[in-house]
């Protein structure tokens, strides 16, 4: 018995201590939409190596350029908000190329 409560007590401040080490709280969260999807997103101008839709985890808050891009596609910036544990979504049309 004397085993499982310390067991118990050490696994209760690891995951307190985990959560409290990397600052999770004070971080947030992007979900970006395309139509059409599959364009490359690049964050503050370096590609992220990923394709819309994706949601990115753990951003520090403060305000990112998104730049999307797609063949055929005009290529697309907008600047977004990234605020304190909260999902910011974006959903941007993209534009044919003329």
């Amino acid at each position: 018995m004397r085993f499982l409560l310390i067991f118990i007590i050490a696994v209760a401040s690891g995951c307190r201590e985990s959560i409290t080490d990397t600052g999770l709280e004070n971080r947030g969260r992007l979900l970006v939409n395309s139509n059409p999807q599959n364009a490359r997103i690049f964050l503050k101008g370096e590609n992220t190596g990923r394709k819309t839709p994706y949601e990115f985890f753990n951003l520090q808050p403060g305000e990112y350029s998104v730049s999307l891009k797609l063949t055929g596609y005009k290529d697309t910036t907008i600047i977004v908000q990234i605020s304190l544990g909260q999902l910011n979504s974006l959903d941007v049309e993209l534009n044919f190329v003329n």
